[in-house]
């Protein structure tokens, strides 16, 4: 994914999936937020107004060599495009989800009795069902960026971190938020859950139908 964006785009991606930190605060990143051993976001660019650190791992020291490299005069900014600000990524990001089949391009005429976009366009964005060109708004569907801050999110948790330390580097106020936010369990995972929780159900109601009084054990909620 990284390798598919243009330059100005692609520490920014590193950026996002190292940190888990929103695109809106990481493309406002200055220099002059830059500490020995971290960066102080100042809560004037994060989204719930509260100031916080990014810590400065090995990824994160490799990503800031190279925007060292690309600094311009007058400019502080640490992610920049020759020097301006990064204001809309969308169009070469979404390109890049194309090109690497993380998403597609829909025709918003067609849509099923769901209103589910039906027919993808084709590589003029044009669509082979009703002709209709789409050059200049078509639909896309697929990997958002965002998704970079829920898969740190998910990592960091599944990696063995607790939810309270996961919390701090994503910035989530409750656990309940993080859990849903991260995706936490894979369908699988959700349904060995289920099963354990269905044969522990069974052999309860085998123990009650043999009047046998039992305790169930309950194992802490991750």
């Amino acid at each position: 994914m990284f390798n598919n964006l243009p330059p100005y785009m692609s520490d920014v991606a590193r950026f996002a999936y190292e940190t888990g930190h929103r695109s809106s605060e990481i493309r406002k990143l200055c220099w002059s937020h830059l500490e020995p051993d971290a960066i102080r976001v100042p809560g004037s660019i994060t989204k719930n107004g509260e100031e916080c650190q990014i810590v400065l791992t090995e990824e994160v020291e490799d990503i800031l060599s190279r925007r060292k490299s690309d600094r311009r005069p007058g400019c502080d900014l640490i992610f920049h495009h020759d020097g301006a600000p990064i204001v809309d990524y969308r169009k070469c990001w979404r390109s890049a989800c194309v090109c690497l089949g993380l998403g597609a391009y829909y025709c918003r005429a067609c849509r099923d009795a769901e209103c589910n976009y039906t027919f993808k366009l084709d590589a003029s964005k044009k669509c082979s069902a009703c002709g209709k060109s789409w050059s200049e708004n078509p639909k896309y569907v697929g990997k958002i960026f965002h998704d970079f801050r829920r898969s740190a999110a998910h990592e960091s948790w599944k990696s063995g971190s607790s939810v309270e330390d996961c919390m701090k580097i994503t910035g989530h106020k409750t656990s309940s938020m993080f859990k849903r936010y991260a995706d936490l369990f894979s369908d699988e995972e959700q349904r060995a859950q289920q099963r354990a929780v269905q044969n522990r159900r069974r052999e309860w109601k085998k123990a009650q139908a043999a009047n046998v009084v039992t305790m169930p054990t309950r194992t802490a909620v991750q």
